[in-house]
């Protein structure tokens, strides 16, 4: 299933995985994640969500509110379903930005940068392995 959004493109790899690219030079609101995270909400239900999110080839600047709410007070952080995050990274700007990201926001979930897609689905759905071992 995809799903289009006025600031991305979302597509459901499966029940519980998900991949998300934010329009090119698109500039990320707290409007725009709010959707994001309705719309993952939605997706998840009552289950963990594991969301991998390319960059590559593409520029998104994302306003302060919009990244203290992805850090912390999104309906899924808040419920513990998300799982993990993955980011697809081709350019040392936006590795830069990501790593400030972390250290100054702090987010509440699993966050971890890859250059290839498969090694970050990989990550995801070992996470996914790992929760399902705790949960059973």
């Amino acid at each position: 299933m995809k799903i289009e959004l006025p600031c991305a493109y979302i597509e459901v790899l499966d029940s519980e995985l998900v991949h998300i690219i934010y329009k090119n030079e698109y500039d990320v609101e707290l409007k725009d994640v709010q959707e994001v995270d309705a719309t993952f909400n939605k997706i998840a239900k009552e289950d963990k969500l594991y969301v991998v999110m390319d960059t590559k080839g593409r520029y998104n600047g994302f306003s302060t509110e919009a990244q203290k709410y992805l850090s912390k007070e999104t309906k899924l952080v808040e419920k513990d379903l998300l799982g993990g995050f993955a980011i697809l990274i081709d350019s040392l700007a936006y590795r830069m930005l990501v790593k400030f990201y972390m250290k100054f926001y702090k987010p509440n979930y699993k966050l971890k940068i890859f250059s290839k897609h498969d090694d970050a689905i990989e990550w995801l759905l070992n996470l996914k392995e790992q929760d399902k071992l705790v949960e059973g």
